[in-house]
């Protein structure tokens, strides 16, 4: 896997790097910064091109989401 931010590459090649030695052991799994060593040898490559610069994402749980609906009907009357 390549990534040329290292802050993004790290947290999700750990994790994949787990993921396929406990699912799939025999698959050779790395993850680089490093153009040269990512496109070296390989057999097959499959590209993804991310629009934003950073993606934000909000975590609600239940409970606080029917507290704002509360919260928004107080402030609509």
């Amino acid at each position: 896997m390549f990534d040329t931010g290292k802050q993004r590459q790290d947290p999700i090649g750990q994790f994949e790097d787990i993921l396929f030695n406990e699912q799939f052991p025999e698959v050779d799994f790395t993850y680089t910064t490093d153009i040269k060593e990512a496109y070296e040898g390989a057999d097959f490559v499959f590209k993804r091109y991310l629009t934003a610069k950073s993606l934000s994402i909000d975590v609600v749980e239940e409970d606080d989401e029917e507290e704002e609906e509360k919260e928004n009907e107080k402030t609509s009357i």
